[in-house]
């Protein structure tokens, strides 16, 4: 039975689903998702319809070439790691190859955040909980151009950064579990190499700071809001 409906789902996947206007096709993955998990409990391990959309029932044919957003990736990714800098040295496109399954969802999520960002921040902010209104003051007293990640994606925090015009990004957990949410965290701030990056007192953010911490130290200048230093 299993097997059978498998097959059917490739094959509507494929002639129907992802022929779709994406808001269509995100509904259609959730409501398989929903009747999968129903219907085979033990055979779905997926955590959202984001997983299950890129997992091993959907098989699909990997023949085309990366997209040019992947080749950049891997350009930026030369910088922190020269290892990588055979990959992109000779022209020679670089291949696809097969990521694990459950890691889809997440790096759709870091797309998503990544495409919302610039580059050359003299300041990023990682933040979370409570942001005060007085904390305009601080932000307002930060290096141009400023960047503002937020984990809880909370309304007042999303006003304040359009008050002092910082670009901001909303990351909240979703289906992300914890080394996800963190991993993801880390990557943008990497990506994006600011001059300072300051960060709030949230579980996440702590996280994310006491795993990657080293990581991020090496292209930026970490420090935490209750710092001594009072300026950006």
């Amino acid at each position: 039975m299993y097997a059978l409906m498998r097959t059917i789902y490739r094959w509507g996947d494929r002639a129907l689903v992802q022929r779709l206007p994406e808001a269509w096709r995100t509904r259609a993955y959730a409501v398989m998702f929903r009747v999968a998990r129903r219907l085979f409990p033990a055979r779905i391990a997926a955590r959202s319809a984001g997983e299950f959309a890129g997992g091993p029932a959907s098989r699909h044919a990997v023949l085309d070439r990366l997209p040019a957003w992947a080749h950049r990736e891997v350009e930026a990714l030369v910088a922190l790691e020269p290892l990588l800098a055979p990959l992109v040295g000779d022209g020679t496109p670089v291949e696809r190859y097969v990521i694990p399954w459950d890691m889809n969802y997440v790096g759709h999520r870091y797309a998503l955040a990544r495409r919302q960002l610039g580059h050359a921040y003299a300041c990023m902010v990682f933040a979370g909980g409570d942001v005060a209104p007085a904390d305009a003051a601080r932000w307002a007293g930060c290096g141009r151009p400023l960047a503002v990640i937020d984990v809880d994606a909370a309304p007042a925090t999303a006003r304040l950064a359009q008050e002092v015009g910082a670009d901001y990004v909303a990351l909240p957990a979703g289906d992300l579990d914890m080394n996800d949410h963190c991993a993801v965290l880390a990557r943008l701030a990497l990506q994006c190499a600011p001059r300072q990056l300051r960060h709030y007192r949230h579980p996440v953010i702590d996280a994310c700071i006491a795993r990657h911490g080293l990581a991020l130290a090496s292209v930026t200048d970490v420090l935490p809001w209750d710092t001594a230093h009072a300026d950006c």
